[in-house]
């Protein structure tokens, strides 16, 4: 399937807005965290577009451990290549009270998200705690990530 856009199709993000969206996410997610007791052991931006939101909210969150995936699909959304995935992960442990907040900038079907998802699963198991957020997200899609126990 190919996109055609216009102009008019797109909606620019200022870097203020940018902060905005990821100043309501932090709290979305530091809200989940607290209600279930949980904290964020890793966060996983999906380059390219989740890197920004994923350095700022390390930040927020103070958490140092990033581990970073790459992946490229057709358009169509076959799998074309990994190009970094989470096999430099020695420690594969996660407690009950641990998550991995996996990031990405701008969500259109989920098929990176889920197969970034897949990746966390081979990498820590298939009961491990995911939060997946976004900054945009197409709304038709905006449902189609399975496996986490949060998104925003």
């Amino acid at each position: 399937m190919k996109y055609i856009y216009t102009r008019n199709d797109l909606d620019l993000i200022s870097w203020e807005r940018m902060d905005k969206f990821i100043d309501k996410i932090y709290s979305d997610v530091s809200n989940f965290l607290k209600e279930n007791r949980l904290e964020i052991k890793y966060i996983v931006p999906i380059m390219r577009g989740g890197g920004i939101p994923a350095i700022k909210l390390s930040h927020m969150f103070q958490v140092i451990e990033i581990l970073p995936v790459q992946l490229k699909t057709t358009e169509n959304g076959e799998d074309r290549d990994i190009l970094m995935d989470l096999s430099c992960v020695k420690n594969k442990k996660l407690s009950q009270k641990e998550c991995i907040l996996l990031v990405e900038g701008n969500h259109v079907t989920g098929y990176s998200a889920n197969k970034a998802v897949n990746l966390i699963q081979n990498q820590f198991g298939k009961d491990a705690n995911i939060i997946y957020i976004s900054i945009t997200r197409d709304y038709s899609y905006r449902d189609s990530v399975s496996n986490v126990i949060y998104t925003t």
